[in-house]
């Protein structure tokens, strides 16, 4: 797979250099076109009032604003190459298992709170968002971050399914979506406040604004009349100063229109190129095409119209990008008057759009960066989900964040209601893993992403986790007494009668081992209902008891170590039965802890 990436990224590198090449010929004949014009202009000004000067002067300065443009084309389609190697480069630093250096790790979405995303690692440094992330807007974030935490609906896997394995194919359409988005304001405090401005209702009549631009008609006029010397130059100058005036007036009150939309809407060109991108494709499963139906229902191309808001907020950037032209042209032609109005003119007729919009976008960016996952992992299934009683069967299944030459692959197999897997084994030998294992790829299988496993079978289920518990100084909650409220939560979780998975790592570490163990089977008896799964890891090898007391629903598993040449090893492997041995002393002794 790196060959394919290695390929794009040369191929783009090719046409970045013709572009830069293009760019510094144009630099070039800008400078010679700009002192051409200024040698006619001299030559017109104080040689010759011969016509060939004027003339000249007028088609140089053409060619030097053809130029400009031309360079200002230039200068995107070099930024969007470079955004396409910069892809391609992440794309194989993903695959030598370098991803955990991206710079999107999620971090914004990390909730201490949430059922299973801290303990899974689904946010933040090393997590599965930095891993699959191909978003740049901040609504595909949220988009994928939703999706990763379970806010799909069990009708949504089989749709998303097939757009994934649509897109996965789709590489060019991907990588060219996803640079077009690199240049987005990813910023939720921006964007809401733009979502905010757009659903605002509140109506005003601006009818009466047209009136207004009659003023700079007449100053026209006047000195039309004045250079013809029909008038005298007081009249002018009077409407001029009218018009400074009215334009100083205004100002504040113009300012406050667009000061919810000002920092908004500077990089809109970005979403424009997103939805034509949307638009313009030919896909052919229904989800995709239900999607792309949103931003076509309305009269008007929603890529013309987020251009057209992008125009708008051009007029707008020029206050602050352009005050030499801007104060004179604001004066003369009431320019701020003239946007505030094309302003709440956009916003009165599709502005109750926008969140739609960009809601597709992020739809699209989520499942692009699924259908990355699925394009470099060709090894990887799509699992069968049901929506019937709890189970669990995956032959084969991996983590999907270790890298594939040092993964190790276990079976998990729970395939009745009330099943619970009790695990046993010595420390770092793979116990937590394999949790977080079952826990990801259940979380990717119902976002319809593939998962790493040979196999997967499961019905729809809700994940709960207790692995990693954090005490809280403002509320007074230690350790001990948060990871009881965890565990409360999860009890309470299972009492509706809906699906339930629950992981528990190594729980009531905070207490002695005799009410550790008794609290340990109280609360597998408690989970141990015919709506739930799950797994438990211990030390505490008199839990084991639980496969005699529960017969048929507690089953044991263990992980094993060997010590040789006073190295400890692990193979990673689960077995089934009670873990034979620990490790706590040895490993004590290997880093030279003396034991009596």
């Amino acid at each position: 797979m790196n060959q394919v990436y290695e390929k794009r990224k040369e191929r783009f590198k090719t046409e970045l250099d013709r572009a830069i090449r293009r760019s510094k010929a144009i630099e070039n004949y800008r400078v010679i076109t700009f002192l051409l014009g200024v040698t006619a202009f001299l030559g017109y000004t104080f040689y010759s009032q011969n016509y060939f000067f004027f003339f000249g002067t007028v088609a140089l300065l053409f060619v030097f604003l053809l130029l400009i443009a031309r360079y200002s084309k230039i200068k995107k389609i070099i930024g969007y190459l470079q955004n396409l190697i910069q892809i391609n480069e992440m794309a194989i630093l993903r695959l030598n298992g370098e991803w955990n250096t991206f710079n999107e790790s999620g971090a914004e979405f990390i909730n201490f709170d949430h059922p299973y995303s801290f303990d899974l690692d689904i946010f933040g440094r090393g997590s599965l968002f930095q891993y699959i992330s191909a978003a740049s807007t901040f609504m595909g974030k949220k988009s994928l971050a939703d999706k990763l935490m379970g806010g799909s609906f069990f009708e949504e896997i089989i749709p998303r399914n097939e757009s994934i394995k649509e897109l996965a194919k789709a590489i060019e359409w991907r990588q060219s979506f996803q640079a077009r988005g690199m240049g987005a304001d990813s910023k939720e405090e921006s964007i809401t406040n733009l979502l905010k401005w757009a659903e605002d209702k509140s109506s005003y009549n601006y009818k009466y604004l047209n009136y207004i631009f009659v003023l700079p008609a007449v100053t026209l006029l006047s000195l039309i009349l004045y250079y013809f010397q029909l008038v005298h130059l007081n009249l002018p100058l009077f409407l001029i100063a009218v018009q400074a005036l009215i334009a100083s007036l205004s100002y504040k009150f113009v300012s406050r229109g667009f000061k919810d939309v000002d920092k908004s809407v500077r990089e809109l060109s970005c979403y424009s190129y997103l939805l034509r991108l949307i638009e313009t494709e030919n896909f052919n499963t229904p989800f995709l095409i239900s999607l792309q139906k949103k931003i076509m229902d309305d009269e008007e191309s929603a890529w013309e119209q987020i251009k057209e808001l992008a125009k708008i907020a051009d007029y707008i950037n020029m206050r602050n990008a352009q005050p030499l032209i801007y104060f004179p042209l604001n004066i003369l032609t009431f320019w701020d008057i003239y946007t505030f109005k094309r302003l709440k003119e956009w916003k009165i007729k599709v502005g109750s759009s926008l969140e739609k919009w960009f809601k597709v976008i992020g739809e699209f960016e989520a499942l692009s960066s699924f259908a990355g996952l699925a394009h470099d992992n060709p090894g990887w299934v799509f699992p069968e989900v049901n929506n019937g009683p709890p189970f669990l069967e995956a032959p084969s299944l991996g983590h999907p964040l270790i890298n594939a030459d040092e993964r190790v692959c276990n079976d998990a197999s729970m395939p009745d209601p009330g099943s619970v897997m009790l695990i046993t084994g010595s420390n770092m030998s793979g116990k937590s893993t394999f949790l977080r294992t079952i826990g990801v790829n259940l979380v990717l299988a119902y976002a319809g992403a593939p998962v790493c496993a040979e196999k997967m079978k499961c019905s729809f289920l809700k994940v709960y986790t207790k692995m990693q518990v954090h005490d809280d100084l403002e509320q007074k909650t230690s350790t001990f007494y948060a990871e009881l409220k965890r565990i409360k939560m999860i009890i309470d979780a299972t009492l509706d009668g809906k699906p339930v998975i629950f992981l528990l790592d190594e729980i009531f570490r905070g207490t002695n081992s005799e009410d550790r163990i008794y609290g340990t089977k109280a609360v597998i008896r408690n989970l141990s209902r015919s709506s739930t799964i799950g797994l438990l890891t211990t030390h505490d090898l008199e839990l084991a008891s639980l496969e005699k007391e529960m017969p048929g629903l507690v089953k044991n598993f263990h992980f094993i170590d060997k010590i040789y040449n006073n190295k400890i090893h692990f193979d990673y492997r689960l077995r089934r039965g009670v873990s034979p041995s620990t490790n706590a002393v040895a490993l004590m002794k290997m880093i030279g802890i003396e034991m009596e």
